[in-house]
């Protein structure tokens, strides 16, 4: 997605993934599965997590578990660079 000539297809699929986050209620991550029967430090793996704005939320709510957001390169790039901002912001680890 991120090779030269894909710039459309990129645009494309950023319109696409705003309009289907804003069709899932906001505790869908939260009710969607039982969090909470999962052993403490349990691993959760947010594949093609983006910016990790989900796994955030689940953290904050379920926090004794161990999270990781993968996805492409350059994604997580930007990811970091938000995860930096946050955590001078709202003084975060």
């Amino acid at each position: 997605m991120d090779e030269p000539g894909n710039e459309y297809r990129l645009k494309r699929l950023n319109v696409a993934q705003a309009g289907t986050n804003n069709l899932d209620p906001t505790n869908a991550i939260l009710m969607g599965f039982k969090w909470a029967e999962l052993p403490p430090n349990a691993i959760v793996v947010d594949v093609g997590g983006g910016m990790g704005h989900l796994t955030m939320r689940l953290a904050k709510n379920v926090p004794n578990l161990k999270y990781i957001v993968q996805d492409r390169p350059s994604v997580i790039v930007q990811g970091r660079k938000v995860l930096c901002f946050l955590r001078g912001f709202l003084r975060l680890p």
